[in-house]
């Protein structure tokens, strides 16, 4: 059981590692072929929604308790959420802080619907796991 926590922990870690990174590593467009709009969105904002999309999941797996309530544990997800924002809020500062980035309120504002949709996602995975795995101990 401890391997499977600590592969959680390291997978999480990982991926804020990635997500850092990449918010602040230098990406010269004109070396990479990147569409600037697809279905009429910007390719930035697109990939700004789906690097913060899986936040909440991981995190999630990685810090959740086992034995609490579904109760206690629906309100671990308020933390998450903003331990994202956090994260969201700080790429974009360490953005200012490099010559060959800009930070951008909206990229800040697509981080954090990104995150918005990830934990709504998961409340109603849980919310519905949770009465299907109730359903399974009444039966």
């Amino acid at each position: 059981m401890k391997r499977q926590i600590l592969f959680r922990w390291i997978l999480f870690f990982a991926y804020v590692s990635a997500i850092f990174t990449l918010m602040i590593v230098k990406i010269n467009p004109s070396e990479v072929e990147i569409p600037r709009y697809i279905l009429g969105i910007e390719f930035d904002k697109l990939a700004h929604f789906f690097l913060f999309l899986p936040y909440a999941p991981l995190a999630w797996l990685a810090f959740s308790p086992g034995k609490l309530s579904s109760g206690v544990k629906l309100r671990l997800l308020i933390p998450i959420f903003f331990s994202g924002v956090t994260l969201g809020a700080l790429t974009e500062v360490a953005q200012m802080m490099t010559p060959f980035r800009n930070a951008d309120i909206v990229d800040l504002s697509t981080d954090i619907l990104s995150l918005a949709t990830g934990t709504l996602t998961l409340f109603l995975w849980l919310i519905i796991y949770g009465r299907i795995k109730r359903k399974r101990r009444s039966v």
